[in-house]
Order: C-alpha cells, then sequence, then structure tokens
C-alpha cells in the first residue's frame, strides 16, 4: 500500500484545512511558529502549497483505490491459476508429476525459451 510517512501525513492534513485554521492561535501556529520556528513569512509561504497539497491528496487517494483493485484482481487470478494447476495435476499419476519436473530441470535452455516467449 502507498502510505506516506508521518510528516507528510501531517503536511497533507495540515495544508488541506480550511482558512481560519492558519489565522486562529491553534495546531498551526504553535507546531509550525513555536516548535519549528518558522517565521511569520514562512507560515505565509507555505500556505501557498495548499492547492498543489489537494491535487497530491487526490492522485494518492486515487491511487491507492487503483492498488487495491489490483491488488484483488492479482489475488482472484493466483487463485484461479492455482486452481487449474491442480486440475491439471488430478489428471497425472504422482510418478508422472515427479518425472515432469525433473524433465523441467534437466531442460534449463527450453525453459529460458519460455520465459523469453512469456515476457512477450
Amino acid at each position: 500500500m502507498v502510505v506516506p510517512g508521518l510528516q507528510v501525513k501531517f503536511a497533507l492534513w495540515a495544508l488541506s484545512q480550511d482558512d481560519d485554521f492558519y489565522d486562529k492561535p491553534g495546531l498551526w501556529k504553535t507546531v509550525m511558529g513555536g516548535e519549528i520556528g518558522l517565521s511569520p513569512e514562512q507560515m505565509e509561504e507555505l500556505k501557498k502549497f495548499r492547492e498543489p497539497v489537494m491535487q497530491i491528496r487526490g492522485c494518492l487517494s486515487n491511487l491507492q483505490v487503483r492498488m487495491k483493485k489490483l491488488r484483488e484482481q492479482v489475488r482472484t487470478h493466483l487463485q484461479s491459476r492455482h486452481q487449474h494447476v491442480e486440475e491439471l495435476q488430478e489428471l497425472m499419476t504422482p510418478e508422472q508429476i515427479a518425472r515432469f519436473s525433473i524433465w523441467v530441470d534437466k531442460n534449463p535452455l527450453c525453459m529460458q525459451m519460455l520465459n523469453t516467449v512469456w515476457r512477450t
């Protein structure tokens, strides 16, 4: 999952607040002015990043949704592939499965060719 670090989370959260958040005494002035020591001018400059931050938050949210869907699709694909492999193995005897595994181990050039074809 794409999860930003704590500093980034705080910055994204702080820079996505309403206008009065920055003007009233409170967390913004306490942390940025008091704890970090930013000047009023620096704090004003930071506020210019609000619009880009909102775009970044939207993009990050979109990416998280897409990654969640992708993980589900990968999980579904792997379950399906596992089921098909099991069905194929049920057609063979344990001895035939062992022979096939040995054949694969003894034919690395065939497997390299297969890997090359598989990538295209």
